[in-house]
């Protein structure tokens, strides 16, 4: 696990700004997400925990490059393994987006039934289930589905942090106390274009 600075992070990436926030997603974090975007340019980019789908219509309000956007989620009524969670369920999954690059999935258990066997994507960002086990889940369903990018959000919760420091690869960006945090892992750098 490595830690970089924000003024590091933008120094490697050139920065990509926007001031709206999501529902849960604060600027400081929409904008390194958007960075990274930007930066590898994924076709297919694969949201776990779309919720309404705030964050979702912002990223592609922004990123061209995307092509597909799967967010996931669950159905109204779910009962979250984490109770500070129960708040965070949509009443209706990606009903914000209306961009024909998006799909939602809900799924009425969540990612744990989730079929990644015709799933790929470039770049996975994962905000769901925010337990150990549940980003422990996610993030193996990630690595299945991509080679490309894994993003973490609420990497400042515990639990989120307790699975992703165990990541050799995983680097997580420094940002202010009033952020949930921001932590990402390259599986692979994309190949050059000659």
């Amino acid at each position: 696990m490595y830690r970089i600075t924000e003024r590091d992070f933008y120094q490697r990436y050139e920065k990509v700004s926007v001031h709206e926030a999501g529902q849960y997603t604060p600027p400081v974090d929409l904008n390194i997400i958007l960075t990274l975007i930007c930066h590898f340019k994924p076709k297919h980019f694969v949201e776990f925990g779309v919720q309404e789908g705030i964050t979702a219509k912002i990223i592609l309000d922004k990123c061209s490059s995307i092509e597909k956007y799967t967010g996931i989620d669950v159905p109204f009524g779910f009962e979250t393994m984490m109770k500070v969670q129960q708040s965070e369920v949509p009443k209706s999954a990606g009903s914000l987006v209306s961009d024909d690059r998006f799909e939602a999935l809900v799924l009425p258990k969540g990612t744990v039934e989730l079929d990644v066997e015709n799933l790929s994507a470039d770049m996975v960002f994962i905000d769901a289930d925010h337990s150990t086990k549940g980003v422990q889940r996610d993030t193996e369903l990630a690595l299945q589905m991509t080679s490309g990018v894994i993003i973490w959000h609420d990497y400042n919760r515990a639990h989120v942090q307790r699975y992703v420091n165990r990541r050799p690869g995983a680097i997580s960006v420094l940002l202010s106390e009033k952020s949930p945090g921001v932590a990402f892992e390259i599986l692979r750098e994309p190949l050059p274009i000659l």
